[in-house]
């Protein structure tokens, strides 16, 4: 006679997402925002955040596992970095799509 056990597997997703961008102020204070918008204009979620890198590439990470997570979908997002230069201060953004697949 040969006992067998049923197997059980069990996991947890915890994914983050990582905004990734490229910036030319090495060494100065980034305060970076992204903001999170259904596609009819509704804003969803707002993340900020402010960075101080070495090279020309910051990140800013979103944990979606808090009590306000996204359903699947088509999303838009502004990314907005913000610094102080010898020229005073300096802004930029730039629009793209997000979309969640769970």
């Amino acid at each position: 006679m040969v006992q067998t056990q049923d197997a059980a597997l069990g996991y947890e997703l915890n994914l983050v997402t990582r905004f990734i961008f490229e910036h030319n102020q090495p060494s100065n204070p980034l305060n970076v925002c992204v903001r999170i918008f259904t596609l009819s204009g509704k804003s969803v979620q707002q993340i900020g955040n402010q960075l101080i890198t070495t090279s020309f590439y910051a990140s800013i990470s979103w944990d979606d596992q808090d009590c306000n997570r996204l359903g699947n979908g088509t999303y838009i997002y502004v990314l907005r970095v913000a610094t102080d230069t010898p020229k005073g201060r300096q802004t930029t953004e730039k629009i793209e799509k997000l979309v969640i697949i769970r």
